[in-house]
């Protein structure tokens, strides 16, 4: 899982699969794993092994927003957003990668469509654990749920980016769009709809099975997050023992999830600067030479 696997095939397969988006049948790959599917005459495309159907077929790439993926994985992504059969898509990605912004270009279209009365009602649910880099929620203005509003600003942004300004706000208030308090979650059942948890390497192990066990199967569930060093801030948590960690290992052999790996820094897309901090970072620091 989030590996990717190789496979040679006949030029007639691969033709079929490129030209025709014919699937390929093979057997003993990971679930929903990304393919690079190579011609014994040369050539090369990226696929996925669909365990859905058990064979291999093109990636659907497509992205409301973005006309072209940044790369393969999120190519994958999208595949995993658009796909029916899948109910379970887990994101682990370092800050700058698009995990939240590929996610919002797609929530865009369907709320969109729901607020002008088109397509089935899908109620979207997001949530994140609190964990502050510096003050608590007291020392926000407002009531609890204002509180938390702060802390799902890069959900606003896009939203409002992608459609138009005050969008969030007419979802929230269509109740089409809900905020939850991830503290709060008990008694809560999520039957429907799209349900978003972010942050999810700051829950514990405890905390990602609590929350699970209220999202049922017609939900499409997203959960995003960042298992290295530098966002874990969940005191007892580290890289190997968190929430992420645990429902990756925990999913990996079921054709109904899907799994996104954006851990390199040729993954991130936000920018230059971000992305020579990151490797400033992983390298410890130190003199480098002017580049």
């Amino acid at each position: 899982m989030g590996e990717w696997k190789q496979l040679i095939v006949s030029d007639s397969e691969f033709r079929g699969l490129v030209e025709n988006g014919t699937p390929i049948e093979v057997k003993d790959f990971y679930c929903n794993c990304g393919v690079e599917v190579y011609s014994e005459k040369g050539g090369m495309i990226n696929a996925i092994y669909d365990a859905n159907i058990k064979a291999i077929r093109k990636i659907n790439d497509y992205n409301p927003k973005f006309e072209k993926s940044q790369n393969r994985h999120i190519a994958l992504y999208n595949d995993f957003l658009l796909n029916k059969d899948i109910n379970t898509i887990i994101v682990d990605g370092i800050f700058g990668t698009g995990k939240t912004s590929t996610l919002c270009a797609h929530l865009t279209s369907i709320l969109s469509k729901m607020l002008r009365g088109e397509g089935d009602l899908q109620k979207v649910y997001i949530s994140k654990p609190h964990e502050s880099l510096g003050r608590g929620y007291g020392y926000l203005p407002g009531e609890l749920i204002d509180k938390v509003t702060f802390e799902f600003m890069s959900y606003y942004q896009y939203l409002d980016r992608f459609y138009q300004p005050g969008f969030t706000n007419k979802l929230i208030s269509n109740d089409i769009l809900e905020i939850v308090v991830f503290e709060y979650l008990r008694g809560r059942d999520f039957e429907s709809g799209w349900v978003i948890l972010d942050e999810a390497q700051n829950t514990s192990v405890k905390e990602m099975i609590s929350f699970l066990s209220r999202v049922g199967d017609n939900a499409k569930l997203v959960i995003l997050g960042d298992s290295s060093n530098y966002q874990i801030d969940k005191k007892g948590n580290d890289k190997d023992k968190n929430g992420l960690t645990f429902i990756k290992d925990m999913y990996k052999t079921k054709k109904y999830a899907g799994y996104v790996e954006l851990n390199t820094a040729n993954h991130i897309i936000r920018g230059q600067r971000v992305k020579d901090m990151y490797l400033t970072m992983k390298n410890g620091g130190g003199a480098y030479e002017c580049s």
